[in-house]
């Protein structure tokens, strides 16, 4: 088991941000303990905020209007471009073209989605694993900040103006949603890349 940088800051910063919260609205201390232990409980903390992260991805990519990838395989209604406004994609039919001659015409939307993030993971491209932590770490922030405007709403209840706390999951979710198609799109371009390059070695 190998642990990444990246792995080890994610979980520290939720689970900081998250207990030094409650730390601070019901004035628990950890003096006795010291600071390895509140390290260690904020690791911990921030390691189940990842987990639920992950567990709601199905529900999130319904709220995207369906998985990221599979996005960029059709233009959106009306549109010339797949993807969102924020983000778009305006080399679908070249993406379709070149996925039919790889796989054949009879493959379906679930192989092609397969295909360009099997591409994707086999590539050095470094845009792809930032993307992708990008979008993880933005997808616990969900959790993380939902978990923390829960706190304050529950410590001030009689004060309207805790309430406004609750824009920082909807902030949070549509950084996230942004994330999520700046990753489909640069496996996308990825696997188009790879195809060009494919076939300029062969001619």
């Amino acid at each position: 088991m190998e642990f990444k940088i990246y792995d080890i800051l994610s979980s520290l910063v939720h689970g900081v941000i998250c207990l030094g919260t409650a730390m601070q609205l019901w004035s628990i201390s950890f003096n006795d303990y010291g600071t390895v232990y509140f390290i260690s409980v904020s690791f911990c903390i921030g390691y189940l905020i990842n987990t639920l992260g992950s567990w709601l991805q199905k529900i999130l990519f319904w709220s995207f209007g369906g998985v990221p990838t599979k996005q960029m395989l059709s233009n959106r209604k009306g549109q010339t471009y797949s993807g969102v406004s924020s983000v778009r994609f305006h080399f679908t039919e070249e993406l379709i073209s070149e996925l039919k001659q790889d796989l054949g015409n009879n493959a379906n939307e679930d192989k092609f989605s397969d295909r360009i993030q099997q591409i994707a993971r086999e590539s050095n491209n470094s845009r792809i694993k930032d993307f992708n932590c990008s979008y993880a770490f933005s997808r616990s922030f969900i959790v993380s900040s939902s978990i923390i405007s829960a706190m304050i709403i529950s410590a001030f209840p009689h004060f309207w103006q805790t309430y406004f706390v609750l824009i920082i999951p909807i902030i949070c979710y549509l950084r996230c949603r942004n994330r999520a198609f700046h990753y489909a799109k640069e496996v996308a371009m990825e696997y188009l890349n790879t195809r060009r390059i494919h076939k300029t070695d062969n001619n």
